[in-house]
């Protein structure tokens, strides 16, 4: 509410189905169904037209940020402006290993072995390979697809096994 005040600017925030009561896709559809609730009625029920619009997301929230513009341009639907993704999981592949994740190994807050059982709580069908699946893992969406993102920003840290 501060932020929209000082902004003075709209600003919906998504309270999406997490894992693992709800696993993949149930997040990305409701992240989805609000992006085009917002475009389709913001003007006729809040009297708002969106001129601008920036998609934010933080770890998760970043994977489905990114997800979500993959899926605007599938359905070829006006995508966001922007992203701000701070510290997102865009590569959900379980044998993805970076020099961060190895890292993690000792990392006594966030160790990969509890970053592994978050994986297989969010990716329940064994038949969704987050390796080439660029809902799951957007890292992995083909170039053209990637030429296409709005402008994005992202925020990292050093560490990050993300």
């Amino acid at each position: 509410n501060r932020w929209a005040t000082q902004l003075e600017v709209p600003i919906f925030s998504i309270d999406y189905r997490k894992s693992p009561e709800h696993p993949f896709p149930a997040g990305l559809d409701d992240v989805f169904q609000l992006y085009n609730w917002v475009l389709d009625y913001c003007p006729r029920v809040l009297n708002i037209e969106p001129e601008r619009i920036v998609v934010t997301g933080d770890s998760a929230g970043g994977n489905l940020a990114a997800a979500l513009v993959l899926l605007c341009l599938k359905f070829k639907i006006r995508r966001p402006d922007a992203l701000v993704l701070s510290y997102p999981a865009l590569n959900l592949n379980y044998n993805n290993y970076t020099p961060s994740l190895l890292v993690s190994i000792e990392d006594l807050i966030l160790p990969h072995t509890f970053l592994k059982v978050c994986l297989s709580s969010y990716i329940k069908d064994d038949r969704l390979d987050p390796a080439s699946n660029f809902y799951l893992s957007p890292a992995a969406a083909p170039d053209y697809l990637l030429k296409q993102f709005p402008p994005t920003h992202f925020f990292v840290g050093s560490r990050d096994p993300l």
